[in-house]
């Protein structure tokens, strides 16, 4: 049956594609006709998927809910764990996905029967279904987790008043599974964590990780004196708030490999961020394991003040993640004696003009983090700003080869699952920068990193002209990426386009001086395939680009530029051989001049982004 089955579909599309087939194999066949063809061809495509969903509908209701397997089950509950959570409301507990075991005998005894499903106790509830959590998923951890700020408009308000003895209950009934502590909640929760933990520090012997956050703008929390005596000494991760006055830092264990300072939006007075930075600092000065290094200065003064001479020594140190005022950020960098193991890098600068940046100053760490000994390198930059307003942002990451996946990019609908390991942001609040200096913010940030096992390049830059950037700039940066096969662009990206089609041979090399107007327009074409950019290029994918503005130096459109580039890399074969267009804006007529122009066999592209439209959609418009 089944290749009676599969013989009838086959024949079914050779009958459908024939006219298609005929198209393909004639050399000789029109333009118009193999564009007709490829909508044939894609509507076909289209057709199948429609009909696998329907057979895939008829095949599941053969499997009704009650015969589902316990490993597709488990998933379920899962996934329902995370998104429909249980909470106290005004008229009584809503049970959330708890309610879903009771859908009948095979879904309770397979929910009973997956200890880990049990091993989040859902403290609002109250102490009686906190031990109900713990007998069911003996003897497996327990994840103690509360987050208040995920209460909807029902909540009665009750499972705030509840999360305590919750605590106290569960950390009593079985101490030695607590593995992790997880609160997002106000002070006035915060606290009592804090005094149930340590007041049970000694028989919290699996506790590995303690993570309390609060809302902003809460002001400061003083511990109580004396409370706390007995260190956790079972401890590797802790996430604390700046704000936290009066914590006992010297009971905190030297095997610490993570510690994360957060902001709480609360700005110390002098004495205060001076405590707290104090008993940081004396912290990581006997925290030689530690692997993750997270501060953020947004409301912290610089610490200079209160370090040391002879420095931090912290030579397991891989991630160093550093947010807020520059000069805060910088008193930490040189605090550490040495930053060679460093292959995590992530800097946000906030600052009310240029200077406040000391964007100079960080760029020997980046390059540190870029030229480590990391055998793992970048194939991934993404590059990001706004130069066009009041306030400037420009961003800029890299992932490292094992970060990376192909598919992000063969897909540009995807975006990437992975933490870059290098992420550099810097925004001004109150001044822009001048043409000059947002010319050398670009200069400096690009020059730091290596290029040159790159693979996927993408830029979303506004207001580039701004700035005095040219085509020039583009190759002199990426000359040497001669590996890059994915190329997103994004915003103004009119001197790219013209970098594409023009040679690298006769460029100067960068300079923090601005470029003459004029100097693109001397570039030549592409004579030979060694002097392409990115000669490599596979796939190129256009989002929010006008090809209707016109560049103010070479007084040419846009598209032009775009179709000069194709033109003069198609003698070499380094046209892509997918573009894709997303929210551009092209005019009708210049849409069929631009279809004139370029032969059609580099139409190698969906048939839909050279479709003439006026509405918006996902090609011109």
């Amino acid at each position: 049956m089944e290749h009676r089955a599969r013989q009838a579909w086959i024949a079914h599309a050779h009958a459908r594609l024939g006219p298609v087939d005929k198209i393909a194999h004639n050399r000789a066949s029109p333009s118009s006709d193999i564009l007709s063809a490829r909508e044939a061809a894609k509507a076909e495509l289209d057709a199948a998927a429609a009909s696998m969903a329907v057979i895939r509908v008829s095949l599941n209701s053969l499997e009704p809910a009650c015969r589902l397997s316990p490993d597709v089950l488990i998933q379920i509950f899962l996934w329902a764990r995370d998104l429909d959570a249980p909470e106290n409301q005004r008229y009584g507990p809503r049970y959330g996905w708890l309610a879903l075991s009771q859908v009948c005998n095979l879904w309770r005894n397979t929910a009973l029967e997956c200890r880990s499903l049990w091993n989040e106790p859902v403290l609002s509830l109250g102490p009686e279904w906190v031990e109900v959590f713990a007998l069911r998923s003996s003897p497996a951890p327990l994840f103690l987790k509360c987050d208040t700020r995920m209460k909807t408009r029902y909540s009665s308000g009750m499972d705030t008043k509840r999360v305590r003895p919750s605590l106290e209950h569960i950390v009593q009934m079985a101490p030695q599974r607590v593995a992790k502590v997880d609160f997002a909640a106000p002070w006035t929760i915060i606290e009592p964590v804090l005094s149930v933990v340590f007041a049970h520090a000694t028989s919290l012997a699996a506790l590995t990780s303690v993570s309390l956050q609060t809302d902003k703008n809460y002001g400061a929390l003083q511990m109580p004196d004396n409370t706390f005596s007995a260190s956790l000494s079972s401890l590797t991760a802790i996430t604390l708030p700046d704000a936290l006055l009066g914590f006992p830092w010297t009971l905190l264990p030297s095997t610490l490999k993570s510690i994360t300072i957060l902001s709480s939006g609360h700005s110390l007075k002098a004495t205060e961020s001076r405590q707290v930075l104090t008993g940081l600092y004396r912290l990581l000065r006997r925290s030689a394991d530690l692997a993750l290094l997270s501060l953020d200065f947004e409301d912290l003064p610089s610490w200079s003040h209160v370090a040391g001479k002879k420095g931090l020594d912290l030579p397991q140190l891989r991630t160093l993640r550093l947010n807020g005022q520059a000069e805060g950020c910088l008193s930490v960098i040189a605090s550490i004696n040495t930053l060679r193991g460093l292959n995590k890098l992530e800097i946000g600068i906030k600052g009310t003009n240029w200077e406040a940046l000391h964007v100079a100053s960080f760029i020997p760490i980046i390059q540190s983090v870029s030229n480590s000994a990391d055998a793992d390198p970048f194939s991934r930059l993404s590059i990001a700003g706004d130069f066009t307003t009041y306030q400037t942002h420009f961003s800029m990451d890299a992932h490292r080869t094992s970060e990376y996946s192909h598919l992000v990019d063969m897909e540009p609908t995807q975006t990437a699952q992975t933490d870059p390991s290098l992420s550099i942001k810097f925004d001004t609040t109150e001044m822009p920068i001048s043409e000059a200096e947002g010319r050398q913010l670009m200069l400096n940030l690009l020059s730091s990193v290596d290029t040159t096992r790159l693979e996927s390049l993408h830029t979303a830059v506004r207001g580039l002209a701004n700035i005095g950037w040219t085509a020039s700039d583009w190759i002199n940066h990426f000359r040497a990426a001669q590996g890059v096969q994915y190329l997103h662009v994004g915003r103004d990206c009119f001197s790219l386009f013209y970098a594409l089609g023009s040679s690298t041979a006769n460029t100067t090399p960068p300079s923090g001086e601005a470029v003459e107007k004029g100097a693109d327009d001397a570039l030549e074409l592409v004579m030979d395939a060694s002097e392409m950019l990115f000669p490599k290029l596979r796939a190129l994918s256009c989002e929010d680009v006008d090809f209707k503005g016109i560049d103010h130096k070479v007084r040419i459109p846009a598209h032009q530029a775009f179709t000069r580039a194709l033109t003069a890399r198609m003698v070499f074969s380094g046209i892509p051989r997918k573009i894709t267009m997303r929210k551009c804006k092209l005019l009708s007529e210049q849409v069929k001049w631009w279809a004139t122009t370029v032969p059609a066999r580099m139409r190698d592209w969906d048939a839909d982004t050279l479709s003439a439209r006026e509405t918006y959609s996902n090609g011109f418009y």
